[in-house]
C-alpha cells in the first residue's frame, strides 16, 4: 500500500539572487516541503547556505522546511538549524558515525547486538522510542501527518554476511575513521561511504536532540553506503533519505542502483515494523520519478528538473503525476 507522493523542491537549484521570488512561485504548485541543502565544503566540496537563510525562509513562507545537513560536524551545528525553524532535519550516517576501520564499531547487525554492546559498557539508554517524546507541532506538519511517530516493535533485523570491512581506494581518513570514497567528499561522482557505524551513540544522540526540539528526524545514505547500515536505527527515525547522486552538486545523472537500495530499505523497515517516510534526492524528473515511486519512495526531491524548467510549477506537477503513475 503506497502513501500519496510528497514533493520537496530543492532550493539548491533556485535562483539565490531571487530566492524569495522562486519560493513563492513554487509554492503555487503546492509541494509538501521545501528541501534545503546545507553543505559545508568539508563533508562535500560545495558551499551553500546556513541558519540565517533557513530562518529567513521560515519567516517568509508557510511550507515545512526539509533541512538536509551535508556537513562534517552535525553535532556542533544541529541546534542552530533547529532554532532557525527546521521542521525536518536529516543527518548523514557517514558524517555522524564513521566506519569500523578504527575498531570497536557496530557492524551490520541487528539491534540485539547493539543493545548488548551498550549493556556491556554500562549504558542504559533505551533505543525504543518513548511514548512521551515531543511531537512535531501541528503547524509544522504536512497533510500526510508527518508527526514523528513510527511503528512499534523495532527489531531492525538485517541480512547476514556483512563483515564490516571497508573497500579499497581513497580512504578519506578523518581522525580514526577510515572511509571509502573521497576524503571530505570530492568532485561529482565521489562521496564518502561507510560499511558500518563506529559510534552509534552519536547518531542516536542526534536523532534524540532533533525529536526533543519537536522536529522530525531523518538519516541519509550516500550512494556507496549499504542500506543495511540503517538496521539498528530505522525504527528511531521519521524519514530515510537515499541519495541517488553523489551529494554536493545539482544536475547529476540518476544512479540506477538506487532502485535496488530503495527496495532494501523498504524490506528493512518491514522487518523492523517501522514506517519511516522514504525520500530520494538526485536526478529526479518525469523519467525517474515513477521508477523510484514503484520501489516505495514517497518523498521526492527535485531541483534542476523544476527550477530549470520554463514553468517550474508545471514541471513539479508533472513529476507528481509521473510518480503516481509509478505507484499503480
Amino acid at each position: 500500500m503506497f502513501r500519496d507522493i510528497q514533493l520537496a523542491p530543492s532550493l539548491l537549484a533556485a535562483d539565490f539572487l531571487n530566492l524569495e521570488r522562486d519560493v513563492r512561485l513554487i509554492g503555487q504548485a503546492r509541494p509538501e516541503w521545501l528541501h534545503v541543502d546545507v553543505m559545508d565544503g568539508h563533508f562535500v566540496p560545495n558551499l551553500t547556505i546556513g541558519p540565517p537563510v533557513v530562518k529567513a525562509l521560515k519567516q517568509a513562507q508557510a511550507l515545512p522546511l526539509d533541512v538536509h545537513l551535508m556537513i562534517s560536524n552535525p553535532a556542533e551545528q544541529l541546534d542552530r538549524f533547529l532554532d532557525a525553524g527546521a521542521d525536518l532535519v536529516t543527518v548523514h550516517v557517514e558524517s555522524s558515525g564513521a566506519d569500523c576501520g578504527g575498531g570497536g564499531g557496530l557492524p551490520l547487525a541487528s539491534p540485539l547486538s547493539f543493545r548488548a554492546q551498550r549493556s556491556a559498557v554500562g549504558e542504559s539508554l533505551d533505543l525504543r522510542l518513548v511514548a512521551s517524546r515531543p511531537k512535531i507541532p501541528r503547524q509544522a506538519r504536512n497533510d500526510s501527518g508527518v508527526d514523528g511517530t513510527v511503528g512499534s516493535g523495532v527489531d531492525g533485523t538485517v541480512g547476514s554476511g556483512a563483515d564490516g570491512t571497508v573497500g579499497s581506494g581513497a580512504d578519506g581518513t578523518v581522525g580514526n575513521a577510515r572511509r571509502t570514497g573521497a576524503a571530505g567528499g570530492g568532485a561529482p561522482g565521489t562521496s564518502p561511504s561507510v560499511e558500518c557505524v563506529e559510534d552509534p551513540d552519536a547518531l542516536v544522540a542526534l536523532i534524540e536532540r532533533i525529536h526533543a526540539a519537536g522536529a522530525a528526524a531523518g538519516v541519509a545514505l550516500d550512494p556507496g553506503t549499504p542500506a543495511a547500515v540503517l538496521g539498528p536505527f530505522i525504527g528511531l527515525v521519521d524519514l530515510v533519505l537515499v541519495m541517488s547522486v553523489h551529494p554536493g552538486f545539482g544536475g547529476q545523472r540518476f544512479i540506477e542502483a538506487t532502485l535496488d537500495k530503495l527496495a532494501q530499505v523498504v524490506a528493512l523497515a518491514r522487518t523492523a515494523r517501522a514506517d519511516p517516510l522514504l525520500e530520494v534526492d538526485g536526478g529526479i524528473d518525469v523519467r525517474t520519478a515513477p521508477l523510484v515511486a514503484a520501489q516505495g519512495a514517497d518523498v521526492l526531491v527535485a531541483g534542476n528538473a523544476v527550477f530549470g524548467a520554463d514553468d517550474p510549477c508545471a514541471a513539479l506537477r508533472a513529476i507528481r503525476e509521473a510518480a503516481r503513475q509509478g505507484q499503480r
